[in-house]
């Protein structure tokens, strides 16, 4: 399909999906910072959410670019098929996988006891919870 040149695309792919990804979550804590930022315990969730994902996208692209580029005398096609990429490229993209999916729930969580706090009639609070939680579809 990418010719000789597709591990290159693939591997391209995953590293900016990865940093995508990142950043996509990073604008959403920090948006939660704003808005939640008076409760001093939701705010260490908040960054350590940040931290966890940051840690997690430098980690994950470090690896793809030691596993997958060629090492000195290789090629593309070479180290594509070479079982340190190959099996090492499932194992990071389950991984990512797993991350991705976790780091989803807990952004989606993150502000529901914020804004279980709030004092508001609880036909608004229902409202509000239900808003942030059509992040589930």
């Amino acid at each position: 399909m990418f010719g000789s040149g597709g591990s290159k695309y693939v591997l391209l792919t995953n590293i900016v999906a990865g940093i995508t990804f990142f950043f996509i979550k990073l604008s959403i804590l920090l948006l939660y910072l704003r808005i939640f930022s008076l409760n001093l315990r939701t705010r260490y969730f908040i960054y350590f959410g940040v931290s966890a994902i940051f840690v997690f996208t430098v980690v994950s692209t470090i690896l793809y670019g030691v596993l997958c580029v060629p090492h000195k005398h290789e090629s593309w096609q070479e180290t594509s098929a070479s079982p340190r990429c190959s099996s090492s490229q499932e194992g990071l993209e389950t991984a990512n996988g797993v991350f991705n999916a976790v780091s989803d729930i807990y952004i989606l969580l993150l502000p529901l006891p914020s804004i279980w706090r709030l004092q508001l009639p609880m036909r608004k609070k229902t409202g509000l919870i239900a808003t942030f939680l059509t992040g589930l579809l």
